[in-house]
């Protein structure tokens, strides 16, 4: 991959009134080849997957110094999950502590942006009223 070159034929971007970024995990691939797709493609941005950065032998840097060659903004870091309705005060200081890590990482990557999904742990807690919880059981549908 000649990450330094436009292929030949390559058309100007038009010139919209928003930014537009991709996430990682809808593209197919490696993460390089991903990135190059991505910014073939025209996008300004990139959301880095999670799963693309474990599974990329390089540091987070790479990553970060491969966008700016590409001319993409890593726009956000996804996802973090199982923060919110911990059970216990233990299991959030665990999910506090993983997210702190994930901080070191954004600060790698040049972003400040995560997306946090819910929780769908079945030993979350989810609404308390009178001390039961009221996550709804595997068998019902809301």
């Amino acid at each position: 991959m000649n990450l330094t070159s436009k292929p030949a034929g390559a058309q100007r971007k038009p010139v919209l009134p928003h930014r537009t970024s991709i996430a990682t995990v809808c593209v197919s691939g490696h993460l390089l080849d991903k990135l190059t797709a991505i910014a073939e493609a025209g996008f300004d941005g990139v959301e880095i997957f999670e799963n693309d950065l474990l599974h990329y032998p390089g540091s987070r840097q790479d990553v970060y110094n491969v966008c700016q060659v590409l001319g993409l903004k890593i726009e956000m870091y996804q996802p973090f999950r199982d923060l919110e309705g911990a059970a216990t005060p233990e299991e959030l200081k665990k999910g506090l502590d993983r997210l702190e890590r994930k901080f070191q990482w954004m600060d790698e990557l040049h972003t400040d942006l995560i997306l946090l999904c819910s929780n769908c742990s079945p030993s979350s807690v989810s609404r308390i009223r009178g001390g039961t919880s009221t996550h709804p059981s595997p068998g019902m549908h809301g």
